[in-house]
């Protein structure tokens, strides 16, 4: 059966110290490494055939980790797109969540963190972000689930967010209402014939951040 599974990274550095990461590049801390030691334990039943990640080194840490359960690990490819990166935050990037919150309030923070059409300045709105997403979905992963392929997609929040929108038809208004812990994984399984979401399972090792 066809099937695409969607990983957030682990605990970031940033993400335990409450910063807004956006486009930069953090590692994972000791926690994020261990939730993504766990999300690999959990996935080691499921034959992965490809994956796919983002440019950023706290999703490809995660994935690493995720595919040393695999029994062929070598012969997994594993490919790089920029449209797995994660939201660009703009002039809130390295900020203090906290700290922003207080300064702005809580309805313009909500709209930040969670909105679907927020014009961040200097950064993306996660309608931005899906329009990636979906082209990504379309252009590289729909063929990889014609062929009944397995696929690991690892990825950040707010990509994984829109992703998410994108598989479940989710109405804009209710986009806020997403959320992914820190490793969780979601797996889709898709109607060979249609590629119609034919199942879905989700197990979350981290906190939201």
């Amino acid at each position: 059966m066809p099937t695409l599974i969607l990983a957030r990274h682990g605990e970031s550095l940033w993400n335990r110290e409450g910063l807004w990461t956006g486009l930069t590049d953090i590692e994972l801390s000791e926690v994020g490494h261990e939730e993504a030691t766990h999300a690999g334990a959990f996935l080691a039943n499921t034959p992965i055939d490809r994956a796919f990640v983002s440019e950023l080194s706290r999703a490809r840490q995660t994935i690493e980790a995720i595919l040393q359960f695999q029994q062929n690990t070598k012969d997994i490819p594993v490919v790089e797109d920029p449209a797995l990166n994660e939201k660009d935050y703009g002039i809130y990037t390295g900020k203090n969540k906290a700290h922003v919150r207080q300064e702005v309030g809580e309805e313009v923070f909500g709209l930040i963190r969670r909105s679907w059409d927020y014009q961040i300045e200097g950064g993306q709105s996660l309608r931005q972000v899906h329009a990636a997403v979906a082209s990504f979905h379309i252009n590289t992963v729909v063929p990889c689930l014609e062929r009944g392929e397995t696929i690991l997609v690892g990825s950040h929040n707010n990509t994984l967010r829109a992703y998410v929108k994108e598989l479940e038809s989710i109405p804009e208004a209710n986009v806020s209402d997403i959320e992914l812990g820190t490793a969780e994984v979601r797996i889709y399984e898709f109607d060979a014939s249609t590629l119609a979401v034919a199942g879905i399972t989700s197990r979350r090792f981290g906190d939201v951040h």
